[in-house]
């Protein structure tokens, strides 16, 4: 169990949002913040402004796509409706970015798609007009664009009450880690079943107060935590008994919106159900190995197979002699060298593998090489070599040369990973038909979990 908790911690740390994401985001909302309280055309309804949303919760994960920025301001309810209200939002929200298109008219906020021009980020900011009714810590009221008119809310006591549950005293401060789990639990195991769909409902601050309601403070594991949680939710409702309606913790008798209908709420409760199978599976597994396999199912391959602590067994390198030999003569003058191997997720944030690391199978994976200063022209080869009964029983073993996939970045090479087995991959640079720089080999591990050798795991249907 201690190994469990240790890759648990860890897998806990890889979700978490980077240094450099963190970074990104003070970036985008700071000098946005700043320029809105004191520009010469929107200064007169400013009156304060404050995060919201995951990022301020601590409770997003991976790459942060959004940030959420309330402006409270002086409008009259009565006198300024929620067209209008957006309506200067955006106006001083364009003079700042100078940018056309840049902002767009979302149901509540204005969204700035690219507030910082410079950086490949994929963040954006909806910032949200509000109007204080009391004191700082009463409700407000955000625009309806599309119902046309004011509704109430609470978004710092939203703030409030996640803290609260999260504290030492009551939660352990286990609360939000597990907040995070779930939601990239939820994320990575929708975009597998539908991966074609951008967004799948429930979305994240839904989910977040479904967990804070079912959290049970009897359990010290995370993965006992998991396992409550999704036990909880498949005890407490059922396919079309309706989709429940989770009370605000900001505002008393009022329900969260969620937009989520029966059709999509069955088909969350059918991936709780699958997932909480595997999940008690896991737990229960005597094998240390086949247990963190199970848990990678259950969450991806940012749950550690191999740390300083544990490692998975039977991936050594298999026989090697179907790899080929350069056919180049050699004149070895340069250097190249592979420094990195990047699994490349798409809606989740990339990673590192490290030398001899482990990764599941079905990931996109990215090669990087750097070369010491070769005069141009040169032409560049990619070997891959994948070694392992896997990839030879389906004739899938590989060990010739490879042009690169993108002409134009020829020391990137793009790979997916398939075969059971441990693997490696060369870079060789050829200039004048003569073999002037060759690289170690980059070793991988891959286990792909369908294959033979991992027990019982499956997926219904």
């Amino acid at each position: 169990m201690a190994r469990l908790e240790s890759a648990f911690a860890e897998f806990i740390s890889n979700i978490e949002p980077s240094e450099k994401e963190k970074k990104f985001a003070q970036d985008a909302h700071l000098p946005i913040r700043e320029y809105l309280e004191n520009d010469g055309l929107f200064k007169e309804y400013f009156e304060s402004s404050f995060l919201y949303g995951s990022y301020k919760r601590n409770t997003a994960t991976g790459n942060i796509k959004d940030i959420d920025i309330i402006v409270l301001t002086h409008f009259n309810p009565e006198e300024t409706t929620p067209e209008t209200a957006l309506t200067l939002l955006k106006e001083a929200l364009g003079r700042y970015y100078e940018t056309p298109n840049n902002e767009e008219y979302q149901t509540r906020s204005i969204r700035v798609n690219n507030p910082l021009p410079d950086e490949n980020t994929g963040m954006t900011l909806d910032v949200i007009p509000a109007i204080a009714l009391g004191g700082e810590e009463d409700p407000i009221l955000v625009p309806d664009r599309e119902l046309q008119k004011w509704k109430k809310s609470n978004p710092k006591a939203h703030l409030k009450s996640i803290s609260e549950l999260n504290a030492e005293d009551y939660s352990n401060s286990m609360l939000v880690p597990l907040v995070k789990m779930m939601r990239w639990w939820w994320t990575f195991q929708a975009k597998q079943r539908k991966p074609e769909e951008e967004k799948v409902r429930p979305k994240g601050f839904w989910l977040e107060c479904l967990v804070a309601q079912l959290f049970d403070r009897t359990k010290t594991s995370w993965a006992e935590h998991f396992v409550a949680v999704l036990e909880a939710i498949s005890e407490n409702y059922t396919q079309n008994s309706g989709v429940p309606a989770l009370p605000d913790p900001g505002l008393p008798g009022i329900s969260i919106s969620t937009g989520m209908n029966q059709e999509e709420f069955n088909f969350f409760l059918q991936v709780v159900d699958e997932s909480l199978a595997m999940a008690k599976q896991a737990l229960n597994e005597t094998d240390e190995s086949q247990s963190l396999l199970a848990w990678a199912e259950i969450f991806g391959d940012f749950f550690p197979l191999e740390s300083k602590t544990i490692l998975v067994s039977g991936l050594a390198l298999g026989d090697t002699s179907h790899a080929q030999q350069p056919p180049w003569p050699r004149d070895i003058k340069y250097r190249v060298e592979i420094t990195k191997c990047i699994v490349q997720r798409g809606f989740l944030k990339n990673r590192e593998i490290k030398p001899g690391g482990v990764i599941t199978n079905a990931h996109s994976i990215q090669y990087v090489a750097q070369t010491s200063r070769i005069p141009e022209p040169y032409e560049v080869r990619w070997q891959v070599v994948n070694t392992g009964q896997h990839a030879k029983d389906v004739g899938g073993l590989r060990g010739g040369f490879d042009d690169p996939k993108n002409p134009l970045r020829p020391l990137r090479q793009t790979e997916t990973t398939l075969y059971t087995g441990k693997h490696f991959v060369k870079c060789f640079i050829i200039q004048n038909n003569y073999l002037v720089a060759e690289s170690k080999p980059f070793f991988i591990k891959v286990f792909n979990i369908k294959r033979s050798g991992y027990r019982g795991i499956r997926r219904k249907g």
